[in-house]
């Protein structure tokens, strides 16, 4: 047999061993990770129950609510976080409205001091997540929050005169997140409703989601 043929032989018996090493059609689809994580979100925020100036019940006016959080993903389908968040409620009043449309502890005292009715709400909690996978990367996750909130200004007095500063918070909320193909990174969005008591005060949070699993 002459050099060419040989040569010729040669590449024929190469060429599947070629084929087979190379870069799938479809690419090589990117990992889903899973572990420790962080997120940040930012979004609105809100409480519903209070009243105007006019002693009319309408939510407050919405406004910017951030919230960090981290977790572990404890199973495919099961995660628990702990997270740090803080809104705000505007212009809604949790106490008594007087005559002059001011927002007091009790309208019935004529000298009876003024109460917040713009406060900061401020939230730790810890939090448990369910997912359910529509597909591989997108997933619907109802979640349980309990934790303690601190509101300041005071919005509310007990009986005795003495300030409502805070109290325990507890809420569900459910969420869509999507594992996206840049690796670590997967985006989403919630909404939340959270009943602090004491003051007795419920919010409503709703936000777009960043998340890093490491």
């Amino acid at each position: 047999m002459n050099r060419p043929s040989i040569l010729l032989a040669a590449l024929a018996a190469s060429l599947p061993g070629l084929a087979s090493a190379g870069t799938p059609a479809a690419g090589v689809a990117q990992p889903i990770r899973s572990g420790f994580f962080a997120d940040v979100d930012m979004g609105g925020f809100f409480t519903i129950g209070g009243q105007n100036s006019k002693e009319q019940s309408r939510p407050s006016n919405a406004q910017a609510y951030l919230q960090l959080g981290v977790g572990y993903d404890v199973a495919k389908n099961f995660s628990v976080a702990a997270t740090f968040g803080i809104g705000s409620s505007a212009a809604s009043c949790f106490a008594d409205i007087s005559k002059k449309g001011d927002c007091v502890a009790n309208k019935a005292q004529a000298d009876s001091p003024k109460m917040a009715d713009n406060f900061t709400a401020t939230m730790v909690t810890a939090e448990a997540s369910y997912r359910h996978f529509f597909t591989d990367r997108l997933s619907l996750q109802p979640r349980l929050h309990l934790g303690y909130a601190l509101l300041d200004p005071e919005p509310r007095q007990k009986a005795d005169g003495t300030p409502i500063t805070g109290g325990v918070v507890a809420g569900v909320g459910v969420g869509v997140e999507y594992a996206t193909h840049m690796d670590h990174f997967s985006i989403g969005a919630d909404i939340y409703g959270r009943l602090i008591t004491g003051p007795n005060i419920f919010s409503m949070a709703f936000y777009p989601k960043i998340k890093y699993t490491f």
